[in-house]
């Protein structure tokens, strides 16, 4: 046995992957970064990048088959990024992913196939199968929930706070509903440093839209 990391001041979740140690990071990395732990003998374990860190803070990661996924907080959506088992970045998910929020929920370094759930604040959580190689997805499930989406739309906009901060928002209403004080709105808002509340929907606000309410939520 080899002791590979001890009095850590620091986060480190691996994960083993054929005969590579992968693991994830805030060492010297506060918006996380993917390395490879190579061990040597006698000797303190070498950390090779592998997804280094940008500015863009990592929310998820998975390995499915000869792929590493990672999902990375952005305001009003996910956005999916899959790099080989070297860091090599070889595809993104733009189309599908743009507006809603993404989670990964299972996957195997044995099979390229991908269990992840989808919702937006227009659309009810929605499980599906996706084939890394091929970018394909699959339905497998969906929630039935009383709820029309189709009559629904959702904008988004960025509010300036007292001291600057531009704060993203999505206003979602029903379509052609006139953006002022004659309409009701809820607001939703939660966030805090590293902390992040997705696009998603919410029944008791989706009742309120029935009327033609508006619901500006704000992410951090």
């Amino acid at each position: 046995l080899q002791c590979v990391v001890a009095d850590a001041g620091f986060s480190l979740n691996p994960a083993f992957v054929r005969d590579k140690i992968l693991a994830i990071t805030d060492r010297d990395a506060p918006n996380l970064r993917i390395v490879e732990l190579r061990l040597r003998e006698a000797q303190e374990c070498e950390w090779a990048d592998v997804v280094p860190e940008n500015e863009n803070r990592i929310h998820q990661w998975i390995v499915a088959g000869d792929h590493i996924l990672i999902s990375y907080v952005q305001p009003h959506a996910t956005r999916v990024c899959v790099f080989d088992l070297d860091g090599n970045k070889t595809g993104e998910w733009p189309l599908r992913t743009g507006g809603r929020t993404v989670r990964f929920l299972a996957a195997s370094a044995d099979s390229d196939e991908l269990i992840l759930e989808t919702e937006s604040c227009t659309q009810p959580p929605a499980i599906l199968r996706c084939s890394v190689h091929s970018n394909r997805f699959d339905l497998w499930a969906q929630r039935d929930i009383p709820f029309n989406s189709e009559r629904y739309g959702q904008t988004r906009v960025w509010y300036a706070s007292k001291d600057g901060t531009r704060v993203p928002m999505v206003i979602t209403a029903r379509k052609g509903a006139s953006p002022d004080r004659a309409n009701p709105t809820v607001l939703y808002a939660y966030g805090r440093v590293h902390r992040h509340h997705q696009p998603a929907l919410h029944p008791p606000v989706g009742a309120r839209r029935g009327a033609g309410a508006g619901a500006p939520r704000g992410d951090d």
